[in-house]
């Protein structure tokens, strides 16, 4: 009965990057953007569940080199990490006015955290809660989908995205990130890769 007790509840992070990064652009937290972020969801775990994966979902920049660069050296810190999945799509930026919009395969990416969502509740025994770091309403039919196949959800709001309520009503309960969280969650100055490779905090995030 004891063994049955320390049995604890199975969580995988889904995390909504864009989602995140323009919170804290808005914020102006650009020293908090060089984030470890499986330390970061370890810190939204309940005393009752394990960490079994993150799953961090982005969009590549394109046309703006030194984005491109800053946001290179943070994937390549992240792929150091274990325990984490990126999935990467597009991003398309006009080379006149600086505006930028997703492409086709940018708007793949909400399709892409509600599919593996779904997959994970789908198959047996991988996963008891999600929790799930975004604002966008869009992932509503997803969350209702895979409560109804008897996962918790719960949804965790960047900074400044507490008036969101749609997509606090499609979970079971819901977080608001705060800027404490990113600051004990930060990545190294210096990230070596397996290979002995350093990657350096770009200086914009200093």
């Amino acid at each position: 009965m004891n063994e049955n007790k320390a049995v604890k509840r199975k969580a995988i992070v889904y995390i909504d990057g864009f989602n995140l990064y323009f919170a804290l652009k808005e914020k102006d937290w650009k020293s908090l953007m060089w984030l470890d972020l499986v330390k970061l969801s370890q810190r939204l775990l309940r005393p009752d569940q394990q960490l079994v994966r993150v799953k961090y979902f982005t969009a590549r920049i394109r046309n703006d080199p030194p984005k491109e660069r800053r946001q290179k050296a943070f994937l390549d810190a992240l792929a150091t990490l274990d325990g984490l999945d990126i999935y990467e799509h597009n991003r398309i930026k006009c080379f006149d006015c600086g505006k930028e919009w997703p492409d086709s395969k940018e708007k793949q990416t909400d399709v892409s955290i509600a599919t593996q969502m779904l997959i994970d509740s789908y198959t047996p025994n991988v996963i008891d809660d999600i929790i799930l770091v975004t604002a966008d309403s869009d992932q509503c039919p997803a969350m209702r989908a895979v409560r109804a196949l008897g996962k918790h959800v719960l949804i965790v709001l960047p900074p400044g995205r507490i008036n969101y309520m749609e997509v606090q009503k499609a979970a079971d309960g819901r977080l608001e990130l705060t800027k404490r969280m990113f600051r004990e969650s930060l990545l190294p100055e210096e990230v070596m890769t397996k290979g002995g490779f350093a990657i350096k905090r770009p200086e914009k995030y200093k």
